[in-house]
């Protein structure tokens, strides 16, 4: 019985006990809330026109997707939206504190020889928040 109360008693003493917490939310760069804007933009490789005059704003939140059979322009139209692309004809605003990550349908910015880890983190096991290292 005496065991009983004793255990009773610690138990009753965590729940009563009382600790700090500090908890710090980085809220990360702020971006603008234009990602890309498209104004009129053509997109010709010699005598084809393979986008004619899209007019497309993407805003911070916002997600697209392309569908279209092949030769339809989908990459062509995402490389002008990264800006790896200049358009023939048109005007493309990117926004501010852009940081853009993706892969592609060939697979181009992925090593073969390296895991889903590695490519992605490059390795890391360490992570930035808030200017600081974390592990």
């Amino acid at each position: 019985m005496r065991a009983l109360e004793a255990m009773r008693n610690e138990r009753s003493q965590r729940r009563e006990r009382q600790g700090n917490a500090n908890l710090t939310v980085d809220r990360g760069e702020r971006t603008g809330k234009r990602v890309v804007e498209l104004q009129g933009v053509t997109q010709r490789f010699g005598d084809e026109v393979i986008l004619r005059d899209i007019n497309l704003e993407v805003l911070r939140g916002d997600r697209i997707g392309f569908l279209g059979r092949n030769g339809a322009g989908k990459t062509t139209l995402l490389k002008i939206l990264l800006g790896e692309l200049e358009p023939s004809e048109g005007k493309v605003q990117m926004g501010t504190n852009l940081k853009v990550a993706y892969f592609d349908q060939l697979r181009a910015g992925l090593e073969l020889e390296k895991t889903v880890y590695d490519n992605v983190a490059q390795g890391s096991d360490r992570v930035s928040v808030g200017g600081k290292i974390a592990t």
